[in-house]
C-alpha cells in the first residue's frame, strides 16, 4: 500500500464514524459534507468504485455508508469498498434489484462480536424503545433521497422467504402483512399493495437465538411517497 493510498484510506475510515457526513473529493481535495446527489459521483472517484449505487444513512446511529452492488451476492461478502479482498466485506445491495426501481430492495452487511462493522449498529433495534423512536432510514442515490419508515424487526432462522422478489399484486400485500406479523414490535402502520420496501439483513448474535445455526436480524421499512 503506497503512502498516498494509505492516507486516503485513513481519512475515509475517520469520516465514516461520523453520523451525518461523508468524505469525498472536491477540487482534488478530500472534504466532509452532508451527502448530496453529487456526493455519489464524487465517492466513485474517491474510492474509486463504479459499483457504488448509493449511501445509506440511519439517524441516531453511526450508519452512514456507501452502498455497492456486485454481479452476485458473494463478491462483497469478502471484498471491501476498494475491491480489495477483506473478510469484513462491504455494505451491498442485492444484485437482483435496482435501487431506484425495484419494489423491494435488500441491503446486506456483516455483523461480528470481535470487531464493529457498520451494521453492528442495527443491534440497537433489539431495544423496543430505541426502535420506536428511530424508525427512519434514508437512501441517497443519483436520483435523489428516499425515506423509509421501519415497520418490522425480527430474527430469521429458517424461513428466508423475505428475500423473494416476484409477487402478484395480492401476493405482494400478503407478503408485506406477513413480514409485519413477524415483527417483535407493533409499529401501528398501514400497508398497501402500492408500497415499496427496504430490507436490511445482518447476522444476529442475540442470546435467545444461540441454538440456531443460521440467524439473521431483519429490519423492514416502507418507502414514504412524496405527496
Amino acid at each position: 500500500m503506497n503512502k498516498k493510498f494509505y492516507i486516503i484510506f485513513i481519512v475515509i475510515l475517520l469520516s465514516l464514524v461520523k453520523k451525518d457526513t461523508i468524505s469525498f473529493k472536491e477540487n482534488n481535495m478530500i472534504v466532509e459534507k452532508t451527502p448530496t446527489i453529487q456526493t455519489i459521483t464524487n465517492i466513485k472517484d474517491l474510492y474509486p468504485n463504479i459499483d457504488i449505487v448509493g449511501i445509506i444513512n440511519i439517524p441516531n446511529t453511526n450508519i452512514n455508508e456507501p452502498i455497492v452492488q456486485g454481479q452476485d451476492n458473494e463478491y462483497y461478502l469478502n471484498h471491501d469498498i476498494f475491491k480489495q479482498r477483506n473478510f469484513k466485506g462491504a455494505i451491498f445491495l442485492d444484485y437482483r434489484t435496482k435501487i431506484n426501481e425495484s419494489k423491494k430492495i435488500i441491503i446486506y452487511g456483516h455483523n461480528a462480536q470481535s470487531y464493529n462493522p457498520p451494521f453492528k449498529e442495527l443491534e440497537k433495534y433489539y431495544d423496543e424503545d430505541f426502535a420506536k423512536r428511530n424508525r427512519i432510514i434514508k437512501i441517497l442515490t443519483v436520483d435523489g433521497e428516499k425515506t423509509y419508515t421501519i415497520f418490522a424487526i425480527f430474527i430469521a432462522t429458517s424461513d428466508f422467504t423475505y428475500i423473494n422478489l416476484n409477487y402478484s399484486e395480492q401476493e405482494w400485500l400478503d407478503h408485506l402483512n406477513y413480514l409485519k406479523k413477524l415483527s417483535f414490535y407493533d409499529f401501528e402502520i398501514n400497508l398497501s399493495s402500492m408500497d415499496n420496501i427496504l430490507i436490511l439483513q445482518t447476522c444476529s448474535f442475540h442470546r435467545d437465538y444461540r441454538k440456531f445455526t443460521n440467524k439473521y436480524l431483519i429490519i423492514v421499512a416502507k418507502e414514504e411517497k412524496l405527496s
